[in-house]
């Protein structure tokens, strides 16, 4: 191989390994780019026994600034059963030693369709 043909060779190869690097480089986008243009696609629940299933009304409750001199604010977090099986709840437990979770009226089980409420106390910090 002469020295002309061994340049070109060298510059081929320079392009396609640029090449290369550049749609590896570009193909996480334009996947991401495709599935973003498609949406998201809802799933078929799954077949067999049927589930139970309770639904908030709300997750959060801000309760904004404790006055001082307050030690405790409180808030109620309604749900119903929206599955077709009774709901059986074993226990309620807060993740902390400062919220004390209770169900309002001690009931435990919830048929399809009716309605709880839980009620939460949270202990604010002693500044």
């Amino acid at each position: 191989m002469d020295a002309k043909n061994a340049a070109n060779s060298g510059g081929r190869t320079t392009w396609r390994f640029q090449a290369f690097l550049l749609f590896t480089a570009l193909l996480p986008f334009a996947l991401a780019l495709c599935f973003y243009v498609r949406g998201p696609v809802a799933q078929a629940a799954a077949k067999g026994d049927a589930k139970a299933s309770l639904v908030f009304n709300q997750y959060l409750v801000n309760l904004g600034d404790v006055p001082p001199g307050k030690r405790y604010a409180s808030a109620f977090f309604r749900f119903f059963n929206a599955g077709s099986t009774p709901v059986t709840l074993k226990a309620v437990r807060a993740s902390c030693d400062c919220i004390n979770p209770q169900l309002r009226d001690r009931k435990t089980v919830y048929a399809p369709g009716e309605r709880g409420e839980l009620y939460v106390t949270i202990e604010a910090p002693k500044e």
